[in-house]
């Protein structure tokens, strides 16, 4: 456990990354913002931002990588298209 403003250790994997980023947003998404000062409130849209940049960047890298290596092909399917859309 760390204190308040402490960084967290790095993950060690990658399904540890989106552990940590899921868990992060999760608070955020269940959090009363009501309750915190607007200068908090201004902190955490601009750290949103910036973590909206870093999910573009880690998705199209991921992506990339999942294509050049036809990952895709493990399902069944001839191209990411119908990962990419989910289900229905």
């Amino acid at each position: 456990m760390h204190l308040a403003g402490q960084v967290p250790a790095a993950p060690a994997t990658a399904a540890d990354a989106v552990a940590m980023v899921q868990a992060g947003l999760g608070w955020l998404a269940s959090a009363d913002a009501a309750s915190l000062p607007a200068a908090v409130q201004a902190q955490t849209l601009r750290g949103l931002e910036r973590a909206t940049s870093m999910h573009t960047a880690a998705q199209s890298r991921v992506l990339r990588a999942f294509t050049a290596q036809c990952g895709y092909q493990d399902d069944g399917v001839r191209h990411e298209a119908p990962l990419l859309t989910g289900p229905g």
